[in-house]
């Protein structure tokens, strides 16, 4: 794999003591190289933190937990999208009070999938890779987060429809093959029907809207391996099912002409491998198979696309085809598919993580071919030569006329009062650009307020806390060298994906990630600072390696990791006697084979004690990292059962140890009271979800959690948690936290909507009369033959969701959305999926949410 390469612009800063902080005296690194090994480790390692017992989607938990929240905050919370966010709040059953600001950052936006245009407001509705959708101006101004207390999983596709002369939002997630709809600008969305609980979903691919008077919809769907066709006549709020294919959804994709001047168009096309179809409400009509020559070059296609064009009542096609060489071809026609021509791409691109949008044409002519990868190809000689727009480097200190490097989405869209006019659109992994001129000039309209950020870790330096440090997805290691109120920008210093940031010296050297290498800013506040890295050795490395600077010595550190034969080690960093690198040694046994146990978290408490957790639920203590000792956290039954240690933290006033978990499966957070020899569970108020990190403050009087659902307030008098999301933070992934005495403020880094503040007025920790548990659930019989029987016991008259998945993380059905009554509650399932179709024997699970608490519950049906 590639690594990340510091280009020096001025031979006088080749010497890394010197290096200064400073664009204009380097260029930025990017990652160019091992894409596809890089997502598949980053997905390796987010399926471990997750960790969940078998036949249960970690994913499907997380969503029905965030998306349980958002009902219940909606009916407790009435923050509107106009209200200052500068509004004190009542959180945690009146036990926590204070303030929440966005800090930024406001002018490094992250990954973007797709986006819309709305010509008659001059708006932009666009997605971000977190799960948001925004509205902005078509400058790139005023942008605005409409599903901030909702995450949408992998959206694919944004619509602005018109309903009565309003806006329509349509949000295609395709990861959670879910259709959202909000009339009223996001102040409430709704799921479109038909699409979620039929069958057992896998993912949705493609989504057309026709350019007539009804906007008839179609989204294309894998379905168990199969593809379905679903149709829509009522802008988005009911949709039918037309045609189930026997193939693939990645080899076959839609496709309609997105304006004809002359007249409505109700064209839609649909591609099967070598065949092309056209639809209308009854299925599928065959117009041809494609030629011979074309096919017999195209063996055994992994990956189609469909896009196309419309001009003087001529339809043209575009299809690209992966073959399982990995080689990639563009087929053309320009006479309604009657000749076709086929050219091969250079060997060297390849769809940028096969996203759909990354593939497109002009809307006028097939000649015209947009590739997105790490870069944006393009062809004007229906792919006989390619070019590129820029170089990914050339991003760099021309960010607002260069495009970033990774290209996720590219979009056409017809001017209606110009009628040859185009404007594009493209998706970068540094924000949304747009283009008038087929990209001889590109516009970044993205370098304010879309806070997009995708954050791993933050630290703020404690001896100047002006000095706040990002690790960020794609965009780089962060800083921000002034904290003013209001959302904050930063500089980024290093590109590529940093995280594990810390450091022992109050910020004067700090630490941090990268995949590959472990890296030291030493003297980090000053104007120059010294960089100093150690790449890697062996295997068995996390994608974020844990890292922590040594109290006594905060030029070095450890961090976990691997060797040749995939062991587990704790490693030792220190700067070498020449200040021109790190060395690196191994100062534990391999703790595989040692004590059973492969380490993932890691910190240090008084007098450097190593303080460990591991995949399996261990505890792990030492003085040197010779010798260990090491504690089971788990009970004996669930000790079987898949988990992951993540955080492990010591309350040095009250003599503490916490420890967190991935708590999908397993109580997920515990503590120790007599140094980790024994410990209890404290999960009451807790989702069942992974924590990413926990901090606290110094008199241990609160701790605060950032997890994959939100954050969250556990307050140890009580062994009680409490949400903090309130009526204006996001509803989503957080990624990082660190308690800030100074102005006694919680600060979060999120996976997608930036960084947040908590500014705490007041926490309350008098003994609680609140209920303990807030719902039980069992299931019988179990296996079940004929039917299936929930009974769900509730405290309180409350929101609740409660949905059927199969073993692979489908929806296969939902049962009850709406309030319960306090008391007992039964439901009857009769083993059929939404279409009224038998489900095949196999393990399934409900899963019933509330409040952002989700319970899920196995059942296995054996007719």
């Amino acid at each position: 794999m590639k690594k990340l390469i510091i280009f020096l612009i001025l031979s006088s800063f080749l010497n890394l003591e010197s290096q200064q902080n400073n664009n204009s005296n380097f260029k930025l690194q990017e990652l160019t190289g091992g894409k596809k090994e890089l997502k598949e480790r980053k997905r390796q390692w987010e399926n471990e933190v997750n960790a969940i017992e078998e036949g249960i989607s970690w994913e499907a938990i997380n969503q029905e937990s965030i998306y349980s929240k958002y009902l219940s905050n909606q009916q407790k919370h009435n923050v509107s999208k106009g209200d200052e966010l500068l509004s004190a709040e009542v959180l945690a059953n009146g036990r926590l009070k204070g303030t929440w600001s966005e800090r930024g950052s406001n002018n490094q936006a992250g990954r973007m999938h797709c986006a819309d245009i709305d010509f008659e407001n001059d708006l932009i509705y666009a997605a971000s890779s977190g799960g948001h959708i925004w509205r902005g101006t078509i400058e790139g101004k005023d942008w605005t987060c409409l599903n901030n207390s909702l995450q949408f999983n992998n959206i694919q596709f944004v619509k602005a429809l018109k309903v009565n002369g309003n806006n329509r939002v349509m949000a295609v997630a395709g990861g959670g093959s879910t259709i959202w709809l909000t009339d009223d600008e996001g102040q409430s969305w709704r799921q479109a029907n038909g699409i979620e609980t039929v069958n057992q979903g896998n993912y949705i691919k493609r989504t057309q809207v026709l350019n007539n008077s009804e906007q008839t919809i179609y989204t294309l769907r894998d379905v168990n391996a199969k593809t379905v066709l679903y149709r829509s006549t009522d802008q988005g709020e009911n949709f039918s099912q037309i045609v189930e294919l026997d193939a693939n959804a990645s080899i076959c994709d839609i496709w309609a002409p997105q304006w004809a001047p002359d007249k409505d168009s109700d064209d839609i096309y649909l591609v099967r491998a070598d065949s092309l179809f056209t639809a209308d409400g009854s299925g599928l009509i065959f117009i041809r198979t494609l030629p011979d020559e074309i096919i017999s070059n195209l063996i055994k296609p992994r990956n189609v696309h469909l896009s196309g064009a419309f001009y003087q009542s001529e339809v043209q096609f575009a299809v690209h085809w992966e073959n399982e060489s990995f080689n990639n071809y563009v087929i053309t026609s320009t006479d309604n598919g009657e000749t076709w021509e086929n050219n091969a791409l250079p060997p060297d691109i390849s769809l940028f993580l096969n996203k759909s949008n990354s593939f497109a044409t002009s809307t006028y002519t097939v000649s015209y071919i947009y590739f997105g990868s790490v870069e944006l190809h393009h062809s004007q000689d229906r792919g006989e030569s390619w070019h590129i727009v820029n170089e990914w480097e050339d991003y760099y200190g021309d960010e607002e006329r260069k495009l970033h490097a990774d290209i996720p989405g590219i979009q056409f869209f017809r001017d209606p009062d110009n009628e040859f006019d185009e404007i594009m659109l493209i998706s970068t992994d540094g924000g949304l650009y747009i283009s008038y001129d087929y990209l001889s000039n590109v516009k970044n309209i993205s370098l304010k307020d879309l806070n997009v950020g995708q954050y791993y870790s933050i630290y703020t330096s404690e001896s100047n806390p002006d000095i706040i440090f990002l690790g960020a997805q794609d965009q780089g290691f962060q800083i921000a060298y002034k904290d003013l109120p209001g959302t904050l920008g930063f500089d980024q210093v290093m590109s590529g994906d940093f995280g594990s940031i810390n450091s022992s010296d109050e910020g004067e050297n700090v630490w941090s990630v990268y995949p590959d290498f472990v890296q030291l800013f030493a003297n980090a506040q000053s104007s120059q600072f010294t960089l100093l890295r150690w790449d890697f050795e062996g295997y068995n490395w996390q994608w974020m390696t844990p890292t922590v600077a040594i109290n006594d010595i905060p030029r070095a550190a450890f961090l976990i990791g691997g060797d040749e034969q995939s062991g587990s080690y704790l490693w030792k960093a220190t700067i070498a006697q020449s200040w021109k690198n790190l060395n690196s040694v191994k100062v534990s046994p391999e703790m595989k084979s040692a004590y059973d146990a492969n380490l993932t978290a890691l910190a240090l408490r008084e007098n450097n004690i190593i303080m460990c957790l591991s995949k399996d639920g261990k505890y792990l203590q030492s003085t040197g990292g010779v010798n260990w000792e090491v504690s089971e956290i788990l009970d004996e039954e669930d000790q079987s059962k898949n988990t992951y240690g993540r955080d492990v933290y010591y309350d040095e006033a009250n003599q503490i140890i916490y420890a967190a978990l991935s708590g999908y499966s397993v109580e997920g957070f515990h503590f120790s009271t007599d140094d980790g020899r024994t410990w209890e569970a404290a999960t009451d108020g807790l989702p069942n979800t992974a924590i990413w990190e926990i901090d606290m403050t110094p008199d241990g009087g609160a701790l605060f959690a950032a997890t994959a659902v939100g954050p969250y307030l556990y307050i140890p008098y009580l062994k009680k948690w409490y949400d903090m999301t309130g009526g204006s933070a996001p509803n989503t992934d957080y990624r990082s936290v660190e308690y800030l005495p100074h102005n006694n403020t919680v600060r979060f880094a999120t996976y997608g909507r930036g960084v947040w503040d908590f500014k705490i007025d007041e926490i309350v920790s008098v003994e609680n009369l609140e209920p303990t548990d807030k719902f039980s659930v069992k299931n019988f019989p179990n296996p079940a033959y004929t039917t299936s029987n929930l009974g769900v016991k509730i405290e309180s008259n409350e929101p609740y969701v409660i949905n059927v998945y199969n073993s692979d993380g489908r929806k296969i059905k939902q049962l009850f959305e709406g309030r319960l009554k306090a008391g007992e509650n039964h439901f009857n399932w009769d083993l059929t999926d939404g279409a009224g179709a038998n489900v095949p024997n196999g393990m399934y699970y409900y899963t019933i949410s509330s409040d952002g608490i989700t319970q899920y519950s196995k059942v296995i049906v054996n007719r």
